[in-house]
């Protein structure tokens, strides 16, 4: 959901120069985006489009200026397994910023579109506070 939402915000906010990509530690690579993540994509005027996990690459990682996680043990695996990505790496809330700094955004899989909704907009708040960023060309700062 955080993709997908977020390529719309650099869209509509004319950044065609960031680009955003999605990857998992231990992505689930035969599942789909459920049902009810397409419904709380939707009703954020997001046309929601097939997704597939995939992986971790060091190769794609190496590319990257800024990496974004949803939980705390996301971001410490990342650290881990590839330490040159020191400085770039963050958690959604901690790069944001705000009172909820070091929260991980709750994964709702299994929950109801009510559960997915409220994940969205936690997400959303912390995109929309780093777009700031990006266009202030405050970017890991």
């Amino acid at each position: 959901m955080a993709e997908q939402l977020f390529r719309k915000l650099v869209h509509d906010a004319g950044l065609s120069h960031v680009h955003v990509e999605s990857a998992g530690v231990s992505p689930a690579l035969a599942m789909t985006l459920p049902e009810e993540a397409q419904q709380a994509l939707k009703d954020e005027g997001v046309e929601p489009h097939p997704h597939r996990p995939k992986g971790l690459e060091r190769k794609v990682l190496a590319a990257i200026d800024l990496i974004l996680t949803m939980e705390l043990r996301h971001k410490n695996f990342v650290l881990s397994q590839f330490p040159e990505t020191k400085g770039k790496v963050y958690l959604l809330q901690e790069y944001a910023g705000g009172i909820s700094n070091f929260s991980d955004v709750p994964d709702p899989i299994g929950g109801s579109v009510t559960q997915y909704r409220m994940t969205l907009a936690q997400i959303k708040a912390a995109l929309l506070k780093i777009l700031e960023k990006i266009t202030a060309g405050k970017i890991n700062s």
